[in-house]
């Protein structure tokens, strides 16, 4: 597990779900670090820089690239 990256980080656990679930939906595997900290300690996950949403080193392109699309899609339809 010494290869994964760190692709974003969240302040609340459903904000990362809505992420996570898009990216294993496309196949790639994610992983979470300090999940159980915020959903205990809330006001110490702030601190810490929140949830981190991780992946693979190998799937970190694809990753960016599928949570790019879905805010310039997100963006195209409210205008």
């Amino acid at each position: 597990m010494n290869d994964l990256i760190t692709l974003k980080s969240y302040m609340s656990p459903h904000e990362l779900l809505v992420d996570r679930s898009k990216l294993e939906s496309f196949g790639i595997e994610c992983f979470t670090r300090d999940e159980m900290t915020a959903q205990v300690l809330n006001f110490y996950s702030h601190l810490k820089g929140g949830i981190q949403l991780q992946v693979k080193k190998g799937d970190l392109q694809k990753a960016r690239e599928i949570l790019a699309d879905q805010v310039d899609g997100e963006t195209e339809e409210k205008s």
